[in-house]
Formats: C-alpha cells, structure tokens, sequence
C-alpha cells in the first residue's frame, strides 16, 4: 500500500514539475463523497484525475468536476492508496481516457466492469488482485494493455482482445488461474 501512494507523489510531483515548467501552472485537489480528484490547470492543459476513497460499494464517476467556476474533464483513473474491498460496481464516463496504475488494484468485491470506449490504455497492476472479476469487457478504443494489468483475477473466465490492442504488458494475465478462453490478435507486438 505505501508503494502505491509513493508511486502516486511521484507522478503528481513529475507531472506538476511539467506543468510548473511550461508555464503558469495550478494544481488543486477536491474531496467530493468517495472520490477525490486532481485538478490541473495550466494555460494549455484543464484536466481532473479522480481517486475511490472511503472504501465505496458503488462508485459513479462524473464526466467533469467543476471547481472555482471552471468545468473540468476527468481523464485519468489512478490509485490513492486507499482501501477499495468493498467496491462491486463502478461507472466510468466517456471522459476518461487512461486507467492508471494500480486504479482498481484490491478492489475484490469488483465481479464485472465496462470499460467506456475512450479509454485507450490499462495501465501496470490495474486491476491486480480483484479476485472477484469474472469478465471484463475490453472496447476497441484501448491499444495498450500494460504490465500485470490483471495479475492475479483469479475469477477471470475468459477475454477478448481487440484488434486495436498493438502492445501487451509482460505478466498481464499472470495468476489468472481461471482463465479458459484468451484470444490474442495479431495486432499485439
């Protein structure tokens, strides 16, 4: 768990040294119920990252967060390090585009998820560990599926992997012991 939160300073200090450099650069966060976001304004860039807190049983993200007045999209899934057993369904907009490292990481209670056909990429460990999931539907949209996205879903029966797919992380499937059924295309380099 201290990894994860570690990992998330990390890439907000990187990501806010980026922004910080570019120009003027403004990075807010807001607690709203059982989720908390990341704003960060700059002259070119208005986005919201959004974290689960307060281990939820049901999630519904928002497309935007409106903060000082200013509607901003929320792109980008990632893991706050908190406790997310208790979550069992979680709606995520058209907004998003990345669900980051360790975004549903624990979340054991999660059985089945729609991943919204923005989302192009499944970052590392993204869903590792939610022993509940059982499918999983991957949209065209996404191109990368990245390391141990799925390490250990013990539940996972099976998945299709479409098309759009160019790039699979090493050990993404790992500890899948219930995986029957995968069907990789030829697209995965």
């Amino acid at each position: 768990m201290k990894t994860r939160k570690t990992t998330l300073k990390i890439a907000l200090v990187i990501l806010f040294c980026f922004v910080f450099v570019s120009g003027n650069a403004q990075i807010f966060t807001i607690t709203k119920g059982n989720l908390k976001y990341y704003i960060f304004n700059t002259p070119s860039v208005q986005v919201a990252q959004v974290a689960i807190i307060n281990n939820p049983k049901v999630v519904v993200i928002p497309p935007q967060i409106e903060y000082a007045g200013v509607q901003y999209p929320v792109t980008t899934i990632v893991n706050d390090d908190e406790d997310c057993r208790s979550l069992t369904s979680i709606t995520i907009p058209d907004s998003v585009t990345v669900i980051d490292l360790e975004a549903f990481a624990g979340c054991t209670s999660l059985t089945s998820i729609i991943i919204p056909d923005s989302v192009t990429r499944i970052g590392d460990e993204a869903f590792k560990g939610c022993t509940s999931l059982t499918s999983i539907t991957i949209p065209d949209s996404v191109t990368k599926i990245q390391w141990k996205a799925f390490e250990g879903c013990t539940s996972l029966k099976s998945i299709i992997i479409p098309d759009s797919v160019t790039e699979i992380g090493d050990g993404a499937f790992a500890g899948c012991t219930s995986l029957t059924s995968i069907a990789i295309p030829d697209s995965v380099t």
